[in-house]
């Protein structure tokens, strides 16, 4: 029943998305609702606690959206992974973040429904503490890549202060040190390219303290003028929030090799 729980869940989340009101059938008449982001909220109760619940939501934001991410069967629990864009009312501050859900059902239907701030807090609702803390890693790089695509620049507070990179597209390449050596590694790749651009397919989630990344690669050779396409990954050893060690490889697979998972 937990995959047809899943579902139930997703079939009334994209209800709501497209008309705006819940799939009712999928709901208890006496759901219980507690949303964890909120202080001191308290429970709303049965259908029009619900209804209370979205105006309140309503209130705090000018305009939003859900877009979920990932629907994780927890047997008689569903968690949701929700990529939450607002704007603040009053405020106009726009906001970017990924929530989480804990939808638990009876008999196909919804009878509570706990609503948290993060992924990593509803995980650890079910009793998932370690995937929490290695998707901790992988949003905190993905984070990273993020602002270096919008700015072009490291995010610092994510690279240790001695971070090692190896490049191994580029043979008898020395290995990189500390944040001059990142900006020297790239330094390096700008000598290579006229131009180029990147764009992140996939954050894989090995373990506590590895994260791979794979991204397209568009780029035009120097001097040569070659166009290039193709899959890159890097792979990513964190430590305390950090990343310490930076592999990168000019395939998915070599990087999957790495760590023991060959396709």
């Amino acid at each position: 029943m937990s995959q047809a729980n899943v579902e139930i869940v997703r079939r009334g989340f994209e209800h709501f998305m497209a008309t705006g009101e819940p799939l009712w059938e999928t709901l208890d008449e006496e759901i219980v609702v507690h949303d964890h982001d909120i202080p001191d909220s308290g429970d709303y109760l049965g259908y029009a606690g619900l209804a209370r619940w979205g105006e309140d939501w309503d209130a705090a934001w000018e305009d939003w959206r859900w877009e979920p991410e990932e629907f994780i069967d927890v047997g008689d629990r569903v968690v949701g992974v929700l990529r939450v864009y607002a704007k603040g009312r009053g405020s106009g501050v726009d906001v970017e973040r990924v929530d989480g859900a804990v939808w638990t059902l009876r008999h196909g239907r919804c009878i509570r429904l706990d609503y948290y701030g993060s992924k990593d807090q509803a995980l650890k609702a079910v009793g998932l503490a370690e995937q929490a803390m290695s998707h901790e890693s992988v949003e905190l790089f993905r984070r990273g890549i993020e602002h270096f695509m919008r700015t072009g620049e490291p995010l610092w507070e994510t690279l240790d202060e001695q971070i090692e990179i190896h490049d191994h597209d580029i043979l008898d390449a020395r290995e990189y040190r500390g944040h001059a050596g990142w900006t020297s590694w790239f330094e390096d790749w700008g000598a290579a390219f006229a131009e180029s651009t990147v764009e992140p397919d996939e954050f894989i989630d090995v373990d506590d303290d590895h994260v791979i990344v794979v991204f397209r690669l568009h780029a035009t050779g120097r001097g040569s003028g070659v166009k290039v396409e193709r899959q890159d990954a890097m792979l990513v050893t964190m430590r305390d929030g950090k990343a310490v060690r930076i592999d990168y490889f000019n395939s998915k697979q070599q990087a999957l090799k790495a760590v023991g998972l060959e396709e």
